[in-house]
């Protein structure tokens, strides 16, 4: 069963060289066992980071790069500034496939059974 975590939740990459630890501002999280403490060991099945001025560019190159290069299947850049959610998904070989940009009076279909609707998902940002 997957549950959300917010910002108080870390999550860890890592491989036999690198180790990445972020605080991202949404999180998907699949596998309870990964849990160590206020940490996750393993891939989110979805990352959400909310742009700010401080963060884009992290979060638009290093963030990026890495959880493409950890195959984390689904990371969604929130621009609230122009309204719009850029999603990055089918991570194959540790790049991204598709890349959607979504703004208002669009639908997103995160997963089988789960539709958002762009307006009401920034009627609640703002």
């Amino acid at each position: 069963m997957c549950e959300v975590f917010t910002s108080d939740i870390a999550v860890v990459f890592e491989n036999q060289n690198e180790i990445y630890e972020f605080q991202p501002d949404i999180m998907v999280c699949c596998n309870p066992k990964l849990f160590h403490g206020p940490k996750y060991k393993g891939i989110p099945r979805l990352i959400v980071e909310i742009l700010s001025y401080s963060t884009e560019h992290r979060d638009r190159t290093i963030k990026l790069s890495v959880y493409e290069k950890f195959q984390v299947p689904e990371y969604w850049i929130v621009d609230i500034s122009n309204e719009c959610i850029e999603v990055y998904s089918n991570n194959i070989n540790g790049k991204y496939c598709s890349i959607n940009k979504y703004k208002k009076g669009m639908t997103i279909k995160v997963f089988d059974d789960l539709v958002l609707d762009v307006d009401e998902i920034f009627s609640v940002i703002k």
